[in-house]
């Protein structure tokens, strides 16, 4: 349970970065990636706190997902990923005022399916994680 919370967390943490990151180019305007402006791009935004902001709240989202991926299949924790759709989705409309489309909603509900589907399956591989461990310095790894 305590792996689902870190996801949880980790997808939370995301999308809040997200939010912050699109709050900060907003201010910006719109962007395009070109060779002969991008040193300037980039330093605006390193100046800008909201994007720096946003980046470290999304960094500390990583940092949750790196300790749920530790404990969890790869196969079972990635979809829980897929619910940062529905907190997108929630949150661009509550935060940011967009108007989600019927067919965008019907989207998410059906991750939501997804999802519920695979919550219901074996989620720690632990004896598996243990014996890749075991083989590690076999395949070129360090012992630990």
């Amino acid at each position: 349970m305590r792996s689902i919370i870190y996801i949880l967390v980790s997808g939370v943490l995301g999308v809040t970065g997200q939010l912050v990151l699109k709050r900060g180019l907003a201010a910006l305007g719109s962007q395009a990636l070109r060779l002969d402006h991008l040193p300037g791009f980039v330093a605006s935004l390193a100046l800008n706190p909201l994007i720096v902001g946003g980046l470290a709240v999304y960094v500390l989202g990583t940092l949750f997902w790196l300790v749920a991926l530790s404990r969890l299949d790869l196969s079972y924790a990635y979809p829980f990923a897929s619910l940062n759709y529905v907190l997108v989705l929630l949150a661009s409309w509550l935060v940011l005022g967009e108007q989600p489309s019927a067919t965008r909603l019907a989207g998410v509900a059906l991750i939501c399916l997804g999802v519920c589907a695979i919550a219901r399956t074996t989620a720690n591989t632990r004896e598996r994680t243990r014996s890749l461990t075991a083989t590690a310095p076999a395949m070129g790894g360090t012992e630990r």
